[in-house]
């Protein structure tokens, strides 16, 4: 089997999911000749149900099914290639549209004023790192709050 995995090594860990389709186009002929030709799109497992429907729609996506860790996929085919799903891609469109793909989230372990772990999402980092600030001089520890992107 050939196999074309086109993830940077950072992305071999975040776009660990994937939406696989056997492409009816591509099989049979080129470097799936006398074959079976699978596409793949890793993702984020956040953006797993964006790309599923976006599979789902193209014409040329036969037996359009999930892969939890597509490292170790390993369909019976000719041919396999593993695209990528970042920010830009077509099937995010839509989160882009709703603002739902960018945030930031907060968790911090308040035992304090807060009384207990605390989780807060915010639309930029600047937002999410004041509130960070904010809850951490009330504190009556020094326990970080975490701030990541999501």
């Amino acid at each position: 089997m050939i196999r074309k995995d086109d993830r940077t090594p950072k992305q071999m860990t975040t776009h660990r999911w994937a939406v696989v389709g056997t492409d009816r186009f591509m099989s049979g002929w080129g470097e799936a000749k006398n074959g079976v030709s699978i596409a793949a799109w890793a993702c984020k497992p956040e953006h797993r149900r964006a790309v599923l429907e976006w599979v789902e729609s193209r014409s040329d996506m036969l037996r359009v099914r999930e892969s939890a860790d597509v490292s170790a996929y390993r369909p019976k085919c000719a041919h396999l290639h593993i695209y990528v799903v970042d920010d830009s891609h077509p099937a995010l469109e839509s989160l882009q549209r709703l603002g739902l793909l960018h945030g930031w989230e907060v968790i911090y372990d308040g035992n304090g004023s807060l009384g207990g772990t605390v989780r807060r999402t915010f639309e930029t980092e600047d937002r999410a790192h004041q509130w960070a600030e904010q809850v951490g001089h009330g504190a009556s520890h020094s326990a970080p709050a975490i701030v990541r992107p999501f």
